[in-house]
């Protein structure tokens, strides 16, 4: 008998149960619910904090951070917020009505007019700083023309506000482009030194032998041209680089991307890079393999 009890009480535990999980199953979110505040966002006061009155439907039960709100029989209700921060806090609220329908809002909290002063003035005084700090930076790299010191300026710049850059950022760029000229002009220069010296360690004889070997390189030549054709907006030149005791020797073909005044009985200087070995056709229906060069820069000295 007390074993039919008890299964008769077990069934009936499974049944309530049964029954629960099917009250939660019909819980769901209702956006019709409105939100019980007249706004969702409220500002801190001296003291960090702020209170809001709401109104839900009698019966309704509200929450805010999952904490259960008093709510009284004419469905009033008032919470009190914090916000001790620099910046917002947020809180949820959820409201539950009787029907087991909810919806959840999300109620801003801004902090005091006391703490944003605070903060406008902490900002305003950090930018000051920095601004004399980029401006000292700058002035020194306008001094020095120094790529590290403008990367200095440059990281400091960038910490900026928009309210406090007033020129700094045209004094940066113009600086830039000082930088810039320096540096192409610094480059150009340091070519030329190692286009010269690699022209007097780099014999003809040698580039005869076998151009290839030295392709790339950057390398120099003066010389006489002895012969000068265009083609599609690109200048092919057979020039003599080696000065005899009577006449220019020692041929190279020389490959300019672009139109020159240079004709046959110039002298010119050649600034490039060793092309390698260049093959042609000869006149007489032959081929010939001469050193190449590849000009970026071509100018008539004579």
């Amino acid at each position: 008998m007390k074993k039919g009890i008890g299964a008769l009480l077990l069934g009936l535990i499974l049944l309530l149960a049964a029954c629960g999980d099917n009250e939660d199953a019909i819980s769901v979110k209702d956006t019709d619910i409105k939100n019980p505040f007249k706004s969702s966002t409220v500002q801190a006061d001296e003291f960090g904090k702020s209170s809001l009155k709401g109104n839900v439907s009698s019966g309704a039960k509200v929450t805010l951070e999952r904490k259960p709100v008093e709510v009284n029989k004419d469905g009033s209700f008032k919470v009190t917020l914090e916000n001790y921060e620099d910046e917002e806090v947020y809180y949820s609220v959820e409201v539950n009505e009787e029907n087991r329908h909810w919806n959840s809002f999300l109620i801003t909290v801004e902090p005091s007019i006391a703490k944003i002063k605070a903060n406008d003035s902490e900002e305003e005084k950090e930018q000051q700083e920095l601004v004399t700090k980029a401006k000292a930076a700058l002035a020194k790299a306008e001094k020095s023309l120094n790529r590290n010191d403008l990367d200095s300026a440059t990281s400091l710049v960038d910490k900026i506000g928009m309210g406090y850059l007033d020129n700094l950022l045209e004094q940066r760029d113009a600086l830039e482009l000082k930088i810039k000229a320096k540096e192409d002009k610094e480059a150009k220069a340091s070519e030329i030194a190692t286009a010269k010296n690699n022209a007097s360690e780099i014999s003809y004889n040698m580039l005869k032998k076998n151009a290839d070997t030295y392709m790339g390189k950057p390398y120099y030549a003066k010389g006489e041209v002895i012969q000068a054709i265009e083609d599609g907006g690109t200048t092919l030149l057979r020039v003599n680089i080696t000065q005899g005791d009577y006449v220019w020797e020692d041929t190279v073909a020389v490959i300019y991307d672009g139109i020159t005044d240079a004709v046959e009985d110039d002298i010119i200087e050649v600034y490039g890079t060793i092309y390698g070995n260049y093959s042609y056709d000869t006149t007489i229906g032959g081929s010939a393999t001469i050193p190449g060069i590849t000009a970026t820069s071509l100018t008539v000295v004579k």
